[in-house]
């Protein structure tokens, strides 16, 4: 149960988002100051792949390689959920606009862990997020009635067995606690 005194998760996200990205953009070299040393940064490489970086330090040359001083955010939407021991999690999605115009939308997810004085950054994790592309469609000829559905590219089979097996070591470490 939440106490009367502390704030709820959707004030304290909000709060945060507006926090931010006001900061991020206006002062880059302070938004290190929401995260900690134990706290998790990720970011994509222009290959798409994702890199992560751990300390405040890390984290501090990560933001300032990036250049938010140059971007211009927007915010879409912050949905906002109370999590694990009093955590909140919070999901941005917005666009981001640098000064050449272009425009480029983004989802950014944070996990904000509790501490004696409000609140830190423990997870951030960002991706721009691609126009999606439409589907193709096949048209099929039954009776005379012709029939349209989208089709997807198929995706290769996943591997089951390893999947498996970690959810029955999680069902097993799990059981021990119920």
């Amino acid at each position: 149960m939440q106490m009367a005194m502390h704030a709820s998760a959707q004030v304290v996200g909000n709060a945060f988002v507006e926090q931010y990205y006001h900061i991020l953009h206006q002062s880059p070299e302070l938004v290190y100051k929401f995260y900690q040393d134990s706290s998790v940064l990720s970011r994509p490489e222009s290959d798409g792949t994702m890199t992560s970086v751990s300390t405040m330090d890390a984290i501090n040359r990560k933001i300032q390689a990036l250049e938010y001083k140059n971007y211009k955010a927007e915010i879409k939407t912050a949905d906002v959920q109370e999590s694990y021991k009093g955590g909140v999690i919070v999901l941005v999605t917005g666009c981001l606009t640098g000064k050449d115009n272009v425009r480029r939308k983004f989802s950014q997810t944070f996990f904000l862990a509790p501490q004696k004085k409000g609140y830190f950054v423990l997870n951030d994790v960002f991706r721009y997020v691609e126009e999606s592309e439409p589907l193709e469609t096949t048209s099929t000829s039954v009776n005379g009635v012709i029939d349209s559905a989208p089709t997807a590219p198929l995706a290769s089979e996943p591997e089951i067995a390893p999947i498996s097996r970690a959810l029955c070591w999680l069902h097993r470490s799990v059981s021990k606690f119920w």
